[in-house]
């Protein structure tokens, strides 16, 4: 137990949410596992080398599912329960629909293709060939259906339909392995895969009220995968940039496509280290991470470590050829010294390593400090910085001579679009900021406003619980006890913290806001807003840069050019201040 972590019930909690998720990859293991385990027990050595090079062929099938699913089954972290549901049983039916379509006629090839490069004796295990075929395509189609629970935080269901056809399955082999060989062992597993796909179906149905007849067929389907596929096509930056400028589209979507240039710097198959994630309540950083994710997902950058600054090592050491990408926002400067020290280090101890800064924006109280961070960078040849507006993007070229600076929308962008059917219940929610980026402006909306108006802000969006467990996570992170566990239970729970912000954001009719990521978050939505400046004109330069065209979102014309000086964290050498604005 982490002292001050919030105590036993707490740390229940916590663990208990991460543990369900954990449980499911647990048992998959397990159910893949089992079978070898009962053919050395009941069969011989050379029925356990029959089967391990029938499965082996079988499994060709998850390669082609897989390939269908990343072309209809887009990132559906933090969108709306309907359009989660929508998309994950898109998925499901288009490739489930595709592998039977192709099944017969490869399941002959591969029973060639057997007797040809393994020899005529290895036939004889041919008709286990066919049922783990069959198989793999139902068990596939399960587990993409059953994604929907852990998008929606519901990971317990998963689990409990794991248990069930893990007990069923193992107890079919003690029955059909005696009677019949590895031919036993195939029909039990396909049991096993049907069990599997009967309780999605039926935990669909009753949890989410999800009819029959739509999980298995709608009309639109074919028309959607045409389009995707079309969409799918390689385009070079420079022609897509092309099709962007002349092209009828929404201007999110023009945003997302400008997020491409980053590829020049990070091209796809590319490993790297993504340093700097955030670890707090701030929801803008949380888009801004959701939205790297899925641009590494989205192109295939292969993230071999990732650390945040609770527990990035002073000394990191970095294999040779890894990229180091360091997370994007407005944390560039001398208001967050936390961050910036991080970067620079980094520069500092890597001079041989490319360094990518992700879409950020530069404010500096001081001229000697932004000198200081200009010497760091001008002793490194391979820096590439993106900043978010023009401002940054003259002092960065003026400043940084070594560096490669370029200008960029935000990396939350790469999550559009996010769509919800649900009708707001409300006119409007003042979404304000009460760090030291709050300025006379907000203060006056605030008196004006009326007893009734709804205010709220990242803080206090999430409850007790949640700013508990986050807390619990980020003792873990920094003693360094439990660390890869917090790591992954905080990207977890933060897709769950997404999910509140846009179900949040959903219940009105406008959004009023100081954040930039307030503006961006209902922007993703489509949803009206009215973004007001923070204190060093972060928000309204970004208006101007990018979102000025969208008609969803206007700058709150009377901007006053007075603002609250930077609030003054507790004393204390231990105090380390972050981008959320929380002393931990």
């Amino acid at each position: 137990m982490v002292q001050g972590s919030g105590g036993p019930e707490l740390s229940q909690e916590a663990f208990g949410y991460g543990s369900k998720v954990y449980g499911v990859e647990l048992l998959g293991t397990l159910y893949t596992q089992f079978d070898k385990i009962i053919i050395l027990a009941l069969l011989t050595p050379r029925d356990f080398g029959l089967y391990s090079v029938v499965f082996a062929l079988s499994r060709i099938y998850n390669a082609v599912q897989t390939a269908i699913s990343n072309v209809v089954f887009p990132k559906v972290t933090g969108l709306p329960q309907e359009q989660i549901i929508r998309t994950v049983g898109r998925a499901f039916r288009i490739s489930l629909m595709v592998m039977m379509i192709i099944v017969i006629p490869t399941m002959f090839i591969g029973n060639y293709l057997m007797g040809l490069l393994f020899g005529s004796e290895f036939l004889e295990a041919s008709v286990a060939f066919y049922i783990l075929a069959v198989e793999c395509i139902i068990g596939g189609g399960s587990w993409i259906l059953a994604s929907a629970f852990n998008a929606l935080g519901r990971p317990g269901l998963v689990m409990i339909r794991q248990l069930i056809a893990l007990s069923v399955t193992v107890a079919l082999f003690f029955v059909f392995t005696p009677l019949w060989g590895l031919n036993g062992i195939a029909i039990a597993l396909l049991i096993g895969s049907i069990v599997r796909m009967v309780v999605t179906v039926a935990a669909m149905k009753i949890v989410f009220k999800v009819k029959f007849a739509a999980m298995f067929y709608d009309k639109e389907d074919l028309p959607f995968l045409y389009e995707r596929l079309n969409k799918k096509e390689e385009e070079s930056p420079k022609e897509e940039m092309e099709m962007l400028g002349t092209n009828n589209i929404h201007p999110m979507e023009e945003l997302k496509g400008h997020l491409r240039q980053i590829l020049k710097v990070i091209p796809p198959r590319t490993e790297i280290y993504y340093l700097d994630y955030p670890v707090h309540s701030n929801g803008g950083d949380l888009l801004i991470m959701k939205g790297t994710e899925a641009f590494f997902r989205d192109n295939d950058i292969h993230v071999r470590a990732r650390y945040s600054i609770l527990d990035c090592p002073l000394s990191l050491k970095v294999p040779e050829g890894i990229t180091i990408v360091l997370h994007g926002g407005g944390n560039f400067g001398d208001l967050y010294p936390a961050h910036q020290k991080l970067r620079e280090r980094m520069i500092a101890q890597h001079p041989n390593h490319r360094i990518v800064i992700l879409p950020q924006t530069m404010f500096y109280k001081s001229d000697i400090e932004l000198k200081k961070t200009a010497q760091v960078f001008n002793r490194h040849k391979d820096v590439h910085f993106f900043v978010r507006d023009t401002l940054s993007y003259e002092i960065a070229s003026k400043e940084f001579q070594q560096t490669n600076v370029y200008l960029s929308p935000d990396m939350a962008h790469q999550l559009w679009p996010l769509k919800s059917k649900s009708k707001p219940s409300a006119e409007m929610l003042y979404f304000f900021r009460k760090d030291i980026e709050k300025t006379q402006n907000q203060v006056h909306y605030e008196s004006v406003s009326g007893p009734k108006a709804t205010f709220k802000d990242w803080e206090t969006l999430y409850n007790r619980v949640d700013r508990k467990i986050i807390r619990m996570i980020t003792s873990r992170l920094k003693s360094g006890k439990g660390s890869s566990f917090a790591r992954w239970l905080w990207y977890k729970y933060s897709d769950r913290m997404v999910h509140t912000a846009i179900k949040e954001f959903n219940q009105y009719q406008t959004i009023t806001t100081s954040r930039l990521h307030g503006h961006i978050l209902a922007c993703l939505l489509d949803q009206p807003n009215i973004l007001l400046d923070n204190s060093y004109g972060k928000n309204s330069n970004y208006y101007a840069a990018w979102t000025k065209s969208n008609p969803a979102g206007r700058l709150e014309s009377n901007q006053t050019s007075a603002y609250n000086k930077p609030t003054e964290t507790g004393k204390g050498a231990s105090t380390v201040v972050l981008s959320d604005g929380a002393a931990l």
